[in-house]
């Protein structure tokens, strides 16, 4: 089953999303506290390393994601 997403302004389709099962978000959040512990005990210098390397991420990709979110 899917989600269709409408733009109010013209009623077309954008897209549309799978709906997610219950049994998949247990998942889902069972892998994110495990993510939340495993980053609490990151070290401060490991923690900014991963950061820096996202944001140099983000600034390639900044146009693109700009379409993406627009």
């Amino acid at each position: 089953m899917t989600i269709k997403s409408i733009n109010p302004a013209d009623n077309t389709i954008i897209g549309e999303v799978e709906v997610t099962s219950e049994k998949e978000i247990e998942q889902i959040v069972k892998k994110a506290q495990s993510a939340k512990t495993s980053w609490k005990e990151t070290s401060i210098d490991d923690r900014v390393a991963y950061l820096k390397k996202a944001k140099k991420i983000f600034q390639e990709h900044d146009a693109e994601i700009a379409r993406l979110i627009s």
